[in-house]
């Protein structure tokens, strides 16, 4: 196990390259005032929380993080099937998917708006000194065309200004501001001037700088990290305020693997509710493995590898046989 600082360009260099999501792990869920939120906090240097990755060579479905946000996506679609089989390495994000998402987004990626137009993030460069009704200091919009400065787009600190230190890169947006201010009165100006400077060197020192964001990983190549042992864990650091079980893991496996599952189970749960009862998913789950000779109990073993892709099969196979002694 190790616990290490790490940059966010080099956290964002390995996304989808070496850094995934297991399939267990559940769609982004976070709103834009969640993501403002966060990056609100790292520009004031509030602490976010540890990464929690799982270091493997297991075969595990790995899915692909979002380049362009999109809520409602087909997670079908993310799933890197050379990097999910036995004998791949990867990183799997076990507690952290929320934050990185967000990140990847906002700095090297953008959310996908009407008409598949791509919005990217921006920040007010003179934002920071104030906070709005909200507790926020920092202004952040998602565009899906330029915005003049004192807005300033995030994936350039990535692009254009990569090799820039980040005095040269205030400098010239500040001498672009007294072209652009050219009403404004010296001592609003000297303070528009230190804002600039402050919030350039925090946004470089966020990309380049190992010390804002911390990863735990779980080396389950040379240590004792199963795959059970694993999913004990995702329990319980993804419980929050939501216990997780094995119900809600496998869940969500089969959900991915079988589009129409989710959509399929809540019918039933809701037609076995009309007579008053309080039925959920654990219950509907535990009968329909039995009805498939998979046993009752809803152990996690049952969504690894080939045990998992059987399992699903016979259930989506037989489900028809199975909705119509639910309805009856």
């Amino acid at each position: 196990m190790s616990y290490k600082p790490s940059s966010l360009s080099s956290i964002i260099s390995g996304i989808n390259t070496e850094i995934f999501l297991p399939h267990i792990q559940r769609s982004f869920v976070w709103d834009q005032e969640q993501m403002h939120r966060l990056f609100d906090s790292l520009m004031r240097n509030f602490p976010i929380q540890t990464f929690l990755f799982w270091h493997t060579k297991e075969e595990i479905k790995a899915r692909r993080f979002m380049d362009a946000l999109e809520w409602d996506i087909d997670l079908h679609k993310l799933y890197d099937i050379s990097k999910s089989q036995a004998g791949v390495e990867k990183k799997f994000v076990l507690d952290g998917q929320q934050r990185l998402q967000t990140l990847f987004c906002l700095f090297n990626g953008g959310i996908m708006g009407e008409g598949s137009r791509l919005l990217e993030a921006y920040v007010d460069l003179t934002s920071g000194d104030v906070e709005d009704e909200n507790g926020l200091s920092y202004r952040l919009e998602f565009l899906k065309a330029p915005r003049s400065l004192p807005w300033y787009r995030l994936r350039d600190l990535l692009g254009r200004d990569n090799q820039k230190n980040a005095e040269d890169i205030a400098d010239r947006i500040n001498s672009e501001l007294d072209g652009i201010l050219n009403g404004e009165v010296e001592i609003s100006r000297k303070e528009r001037e230190k804002l600039v400077r402050r919030n350039i060197s925090q946004l470089v020192s966020l990309v380049r700088e190992e010390r804002h964001f911390w990863i735990q990983t779980l080396d389950g190549l040379n240590n004792d990290f199963p795959y059970q042992k694993i999913l004990d864990i995702f329990v319980r650091v993804n419980s929050g305020g939501t216990k997780l079980d094995a119900a809600d893991l496998l869940f969500a496996a089969m959900k991915e693997a079988w589009t129409s599952f989710e959509e399929n189970l809540e019918e039933i749960i809701e037609q076995l509710n009309t007579s008053g009862l309080s039925f959920d998913k654990s219950f509907a789950l535990n009968c329909l493995l039995v009805v498939n000779n998979k046993g009752a109990e809803l152990t996690t073993l049952k969504f690894h590898g080939k045990e998992e892709d059987e399992v699903i099969k016979t259930l989506e196979y037989n489900w028809e046989r199975a909705e119509q002694t639910f309805w009856n």
